[in-house]
């Protein structure tokens, strides 16, 4: 009887890929990138798995959440090394890289701090004045909590949603 594959099969593997290694050309501008644009996200991941829980526990302390905040932060970044991968070619990564600088630098240029209470940067503010200074929520709705009353304040104002007497 004659074999149906009158040759014999090869042997096949998936091809290998290679790591790249710092400073390896092309491949480590890639992982590069994917670190700039990946690494903040880990990081605001990490806070919010700490910071959430003791704000919900009513026990929330700015250097308690810090002190918890780095190991949960290691465990993240440690955790995502094989998903930043090296890829892609260096000028693409580069030319990114060149175009968020150049928005960074008008921004830095053009910056303003102005911060209107009845808006959202106002309010998101004082949501944050009261907790680094109680560490809790809901916050009661009166306008001492604010500093006191001021014409351009109302609690019925497009920045805060009051639901009784809280905020």
């Amino acid at each position: 009887m004659m074999p149906v594959y009158p040759h014999p099969i090869p042997e096949t593997r998936p091809p290998q890929v290679p790591v790249a290694r710092s400073g390896e050309g092309p491949r480590a501008a890639g992982t590069g990138l994917s670190w700039l644009a990946g690494g903040p996200t880990l990081l605001v991941t990490a806070w919010l798995l700490v910071a959430l829980p003791l704000l919900l526990a009513g026990q929330y302390r700015p250097w308690l959440a810090g002190a918890l905040f780095v190991p949960v932060a290691a465990v993240l970044l440690y955790g995502a090394a094989r998903l930043f991968a090296p890829s892609g070619h260096r000028w693409p990564a580069l030319l990114t890289v060149l175009v968020a600088v150049a928005f960074t630098a008008v921004a830095v240029a053009t910056h303003a701090e102005h911060v209107i209470i009845r808006r959202d940067p106002g309010s998101y503010a004082q949501f944050a004045y009261w907790l680094a200074r109680h560490g809790s929520l809901p916050i009661p709705g009166d306008l001492e909590a604010f500093g006191g009353p001021d014409p351009a304040l109302t609690l019925e104002s497009p920045a805060y949603f009051q639901r009784g007497d809280r905020i």
